[in-house]
């Protein structure tokens, strides 16, 4: 089954007034259809097993940005408005195999369906220096948005979110640097989630959720980074987020689960991102990459009531990179 996508944006920077405009367009669209088929056959000459799930969904984004950039004596200030159109649309079809061989089609109106997002979002931020080796941003504003299913009879969920962050980033030495970031932080959903799904090939599903709400979180991060010239370089990072509607499995119904929102969570970690180059000691062209992770993510399992890790996390990690671009 063919799909397509395709990706168009742009902007125009001119001066205006004191300081200077930037507009920013972008248009994305996705057309990704598949057809699944899985069928047990038995040796002793049983009727087969089947079933068809087909999904036909088309994904839409597009973005407007504007901002305008000054600055005033150690002052440097960005304005920014942005307003973000999202839609994804979605037929699926469910079907089962009969003794003869053809397909008989199952109800399955939860996995079809239009859900579309109107956001909005003002920013303001300031970036001055407190010192030779010292420097402030900050940012603040909100996000407002409308979020549904169309054709449900329901109106659109509103929403109006803070958001904003404080970074600090000091350089106390040659080589050296080092940052402090808080952050109140909107994030988002696939739109997918609100409908249901199929995976066919572990024979299970999703049921829909047309209540799922974009998470929120409070984030802490540290980072510390050295620079070892021709030796390359090294950066570790602690974080600490405490999460709000955090977004993962919740039952449903009688017997069911679906993609959905818990009240809260945590994710504390520590990463090490390095790169070490090689050249100086003769190998010449090769560098190995490294980044090593340990991670406690806990949320309250919504069925036992008993703690345990974030669905789809991973609370320790390692991945290494040998690269070599053979001279010549």
């Amino acid at each position: 089954t063919w799909g397509f996508r395709y990706d168009v944006n742009g902007d125009i920077s001119v001066p205006l007034g004191g300081g200077r405009i930037k507009i920013i367009g972008l248009r994305h669209f996705e057309h990704s259809p598949f057809l699944l088929d899985q069928r047990t056959d038995y040796d002793s000459g049983a009727p087969s097993d089947g079933i068809r799930y087909g999904q036909d969904a088309k994904t839409s984004e597009t973005v407007g940005r504007l901002e305008y950039h000054w600055k005033g004596g150690p002052n440097d200030w960005t304005i920014s408005l942005e307003r973000a159109d999202n839609k994804f649309e979605q037929l699926s079809t469910l079907a089962n195999l009969q003794p003869d061989g053809s397909y008989v089609s199952i109800p399955y109106p939860q996995g079809s369906g239009i859900v579309a997002e109107t956001r909005y979002e003002a920013l303001a931020t300031l970036s001055r220096p407190l010192s030779p080796d010292l420097d402030l941003q900050v940012a603040g504003g909100a996000e407002y948005s409308e979020l549904g299913e169309r054709g449900s009879g329901e109106k659109p969920r509103r929403f109006f979110r803070p958001k904003g962050s404080l970074l600090l980033a000091w350089r106390p030495a040659r080589g050296w640097d080092a940052s402090l970031k808080l952050e109140r932080r909107v994030g988002q959903i696939s739109f997918s989630d609100f409908l249901a799904n199929q995976d066919v090939t572990n024979d299970r599903g999703n049921d829909a959720n047309p209540n799922l709400v974009p998470p929120q979180s409070w984030e802490a991060t540290a980072e510390v980074a050295r620079t070892f010239g021709r030796w390359g370089k090294t950066r570790l990072k602690f974080y600490h987020y405490r999460i709000e509607d955090i977004v993962d499995h919740i039952p449903v119904g009688v017997d069911g689960d679906a993609v959905g929102n818990l009240p809260r969570a945590t994710r504390t970690g520590i990463e090490s991102i390095s790169t070490i180059q090689f050249d100086p000691i003769g190998w010449k062209g090769a560098k190995l990459d490294a980044d090593i992770g340990i991670e406690r993510a806990r949320v309250r399992d919504p069925l036992t009531g008993s703690p345990r890790v974030i669905s789809n996390t991973h609370d320790r990690w390692a991945q290494l990179t040998l690269r070599h671009d053979v001279p010549g």
